[in-house]
């Protein structure tokens, strides 16, 4: 059997400890399809509830309530809002707009559907990396701490 000495008893703590937080972390954060799913979601009820007749003709469509009273401030904005009208007609998004960025959003979410499996092999490697480098290196240290030490005494 062998006899293991202090530092590599620390060292063997270290990588068990180690090794249960990279699960840990593995855990809380492997990529899968909910977080797709959720952005492909959010993305079609933004083109849903989207409109592109926001802007500048928006701070005309409130009321002359919110707007400060002067002597001549309802007649001021009722030329503003006389000379940007036709500008901003206010037309809806057409349909075929509609349907591209639907169509859009439905190819962006398969792609991240395919990625998903390139994201886990890398979030698999990196912390496999991260755990064992730290590993090798806190070994390597506790082996030059030692080495050093008995460098210090007397044969």
């Amino acid at each position: 059997m062998i006899r293991l000495n202090g530092w590599q008893r620390l060292w063997v703590l270290f990588t068990v400890l180690a090794g249960a937080f990279a699960v840990f972390i593995l855990v809380l954060s492997y990529p899968d399809s909910e977080y797709a799913e959720a952005k492909f979601k959010e993305s079609m009820a933004a083109i849903e509830n989207s409109d592109e007749v926001e802007g500048p003709w928006k701070k005309y469509q409130q009321s002359s309530s919110d707007v400060p009273k002067s002597l001549f401030g309802d007649l001021l904005i009722q030329q503003e809002s006389d000379a940007v009208k036709p500008r901003f007609s206010g037309t809806p998004i057409s349909q075929p707009s509609v349907a591209q960025r639907k169509q859009e959003a439905q190819q962006q979410y398969e792609a991240d559907l395919q990625l998903l499996s390139r994201d886990r092999r890398s979030m698999l490697v990196q912390v496999g990396s991260v755990w064992l480098l730290s590993s090798v290196g806190l070994y390597v240290l506790g082996w030059l701490i030692a080495w050093v030490i008995r460098g210090f005494r007397k044969p």
